[in-house]
């Protein structure tokens, strides 16, 4: 499952195929768990952010309409996270009221967005982890189609950071050979970064992945 193809897993919801809720669960709980935790939810209540957005976004799929001119599916995306998490602070701050000493809970609705990060962390967050996905899904699809022991030194090399002349004396290849086979994983990793991004109309692309 591609993290990508969040337009044909929102059209497959409105459509309400049976996969589409897995696939997108998938996709990106991981990413609405991780942004979750940025607002500050407590782990014990990103499950709910979890279901919650998944609820959300299912609900609003019948409606939805992808329009490059009003935005990023990311930012439709990050809106939702972020109502959500302030739903669950509200409703932390609510149920400490009476501990608080606290008579007036309307004035509670305020107190979650004041307790947020400032916008500009939070974006800055949210587009680290985005693209934290997108490589992960490049490199899950590069080891899908390489071969295993070619994927493993450019693995080495790229992600764990060893010295080439380490990865060749583990590997038993010359170190000509280990940097003829990180450029060929370099241009293969490049071709799936595009292929991904020419399916995604907002210009998400990252064809030097991870660089």
């Amino acid at each position: 499952m591609s993290f990508t193809t969040h337009i044909d897993i929102i059209a497959r919801l409105r459509d309400r195929e049976n996969r589409a809720w897995e696939d997108f669960f998938d996709s990106y709980a991981q990413l609405i768990r991780l942004h979750g935790r940025d607002c500050g939810v407590k782990e014990e209540n990103l499950d709910d952010l979890v279901q919650d957005v998944m609820l959300a976004v299912t609900r609003k799929s019948a409606t939805f309409q992808y329009d490059p001119g009003k935005g990023r599916f990311r930012d439709y995306l990050k809106k939702i996270i972020r109502a959500k998490a302030a739903d669950i602070l509200r409703g932390h701050y609510r149920r400490e009221a009476p501990l608080l000493h606290v008579a007036d809970t309307a004035k509670l609705d305020l107190i979650p967005d004041e307790a947020l990060p400032p916008d500009q962390a939070l974006d800055r967050d949210f587009a680290g982890e985005w693209k934290n996905l997108f490589v992960k899904d490049c490199m899950r699809l590069l080891r899908e189609k390489v071969n295993l022991k070619h994927y493993q030194i450019f693995f080495l090399l790229e992600v764990r950071k060893l010295p080439a002349s380490q990865v060749a004396a583990f590997s038993g290849l010359s170190l000509v050979t280990v940097y003829c086979i990180r450029s060929r994983m370099e241009r293969a990793l490049a071709g799936i970064a595009g292929n991904l991004a020419a399916n995604v109309p907002e210009g998400e692309i990252y064809r030097r992945a991870g660089k």
